[in-house]
């Protein structure tokens, strides 16, 4: 049992009156040196002649030392899925998330998202809702003087107006003629500041009528920048309903966004020159008139942002990153990442629905605090020591390493005192092989030993064992009595007067450099 430690001054005596009943010192507890301040830079006084006794050896276990480990996961590919609902005019939100393993707690979050993609409709005013603003109209009239007309219309699928293009047969005293491609037609010109077009389709509904129906030569048409993308005949179309066309999947090499203006025109055009003896007019209406077009963009166009981050855009459009560090630490997992947007403008123009995509990676960076073991034990919390007299001290200890599932670029790194030099560093499958070269820090001076395990390998988990050596100052050391003199002695007893005499001196046996004071520690055990 530990009874009593006493402070004493290297290489000056400590007197040691003793009050209590006899009790024996034992010498096999010498101080571990590293826990021992420099000594004074002037050798002690040899009593009587005698050389001082030589410690003996000693090994034990020391204070763990704390280890800081860090490693990042990233759960990449996930899908990301965002709409704006026109008839509400609120935009939607969608979650990624990242695992974060038990004991762990999450420092930094890396989000990447890319492929990202939106998709909208840009003619303005493609439902005609209450006039025909942003169209303009003609017609090209070949061979003869037809009547051609082109007005906004109440009423339509939509209940809010639509549009017709119109051409009246010439009268030649026996028929009503149409030349072949007379046409009649409303247009759009419009600008899209986006990129990278995915995908692209119309869609629309029309109706086609003549004074005989549907029983006309006569063709409903789409033209995107002066190519006929889509066209049906009356005959096809068979009746005079109201038709949908669904969407019409179109060329994207038919557009040159953002540097060139899209021209969309809808009209009807005669196939053929052709005279009808009562067909006197023919007739096509339009009315949601969709261009919907998936194009890369920034995330500062729709106002992307991730957990109240703003999305920084990057160099191309469809790429984007944030970085978030938490104000207080994540500890439970899922790890979330939410996404809220708007559109620009907000609402929209048009006010149609909006669909956003993307992938996204989440990079997570998590720690935890570890302690070194003395031994291949969970429970072996410490390190272990062994102080020769006139060696270095020697101190050795493990760490257990565990790395989560799908975790890598695992770091560790540990504080230990400025005497310490690391010597051997091994992985858990080579325990024979030093990979010290391989690590950072270490040197005599640096206090810190960083250990980047899955550089090192591809199989990290398991013991890995470390090494580290620091200067034994403490050469040796006597217990003494004063008897008329200063003699070795085994016992303190009540009434004598005792002291500890001890030689501190480096590794080449002499004074440490630059050393003016030192402190020891002097424990006495098991008192009889």
């Amino acid at each position: 049992m530990k009874i009593r430690t006493v402070t004493i001054l290297a290489l000056c005596i400590l007197l040691i009156p003793v009050l209590f009943q006899p009790i024996t010192a034992q010498a096999t507890n010498p101080i571990p040196a590293s826990n021992l301040a420099p000594s004074t830079s002037q050798a002690p006084d040899v009593p009587n002649g005698e050389p001082i006794v030589p410690l003996p050896d000693y090994n034990g276990e020391g204070n763990a030392r704390f280890v800081h480990e860090v490693a990042n996961r990233t759960d990449g590919n996930q899908a990301v899925f965002l709409f704006y609902d026109s008839s509400t005019q609120t935009a939607g939100t969608d979650s990624a998330s990242v695992v974060l393993p038990p004991s762990w707690t999450g420092y930094r979050l890396d989000y990447s998202i890319y492929d990202l993609y939106e998709n909208r409709t840009w003619a303005l005013n493609p439902s005609f809702n209450g006039g025909s603003s942003q169209w303009t109209s003609g017609y090209n009239d070949l061979g003869g003087s037809n009547t051609f007309a082109q007005t906004w219309q109440s009423g339509g699928p939509d209940g809010n107006g639509y549009v017709r293009v119109q051409e009246d047969g010439r009268w030649d005293g026996a028929y009503y003629r149409y030349d072949n491609n007379d046409r009649t037609w409303w247009t759009q010109t419009f600008s899209v500041n986006r990129s990278d077009m995915n995908w692209v389709a119309i869609k629309m509904d029309y109706r086609v009528d003549s004074a005989w129906g549907s029983n006309a030569l006569f063709n409903v048409y789409v033209r995107i920048n002066g190519t006929q993308v889509w066209a049906k005949g009356f005959q096809s179309v068979g009746d005079t309903n109201w038709h949908n066309t669904g969407f019409l999947e179109l060329d994207v090499g038919l557009f040159d966004i953002p540097n060139s203006a899209i021209e969309l025109e809808i009209g009807m055009f005669s196939t053929m020159s052709v005279g009808y003896s009562s067909n006197n007019w023919m007739r096509v209406e339009f009315d949601n008139v969709w261009l919907y077009m998936k194009n890369k963009v920034y995330p500062s166009e729709i106002n992307l942002q991730m957990n109240g981050l703003d999305v920084e855009d990057q160099v191309s459009r469809g790429f984007g990153f944030v970085q978030q560090i938490p104000t207080s630490v994540w500890t439970t997992t899922p790890v979330i990442s939410n996404l809220v947007w708007v559109p620009t403008p907000n609402p929209p123009n048009p006010d149609l629905d909006i669909q956003v995509t993307a992938l996204c990676d989440l990079n997570l960076f998590a720690n935890k605090t570890g302690s070194t073991l003395y031994e291949q034990s969970p429970t072996a919390v410490g390190v272990g020591f062994s102080a020769v007299s006139g060696q270095n001290t020697s101190w050795t200890f493990y760490y257990q390493l565990a790395l989560p599932s799908q975790y890598w670029n695992d770091v560790f790194n540990l504080t230990i005192p400025t005497d310490w030099e690391v010597i051997f560093v091994s992985e858990p499958q080579l325990p024979l092989i030093n990979k010290i070269g391989q690590c950072q820090g270490g040197v005599l001076g640096d206090g810190y030993l960083i250990i980047p395990s899955t550089d090192i390998t591809v199989s990290p988990d398991g013991y890995w064992y470390i090494e580290a050596e620091s200067h034994n100052y403490v050469d040796s050391a006597e217990l003494q009595i004063f008897n008329g003199g200063w003699n070795p002695t085994s016992a303190i007893r009540a009434g004598n007067m005792t002291r500890v005499q001890a030689r501190i001196l480096d590794g080449s046996n002499n004074p440490p450099l630059g050393v003016t004071s030192t402190q020891a520690n002097v424990s006495i055990y098991e008192p009889g």
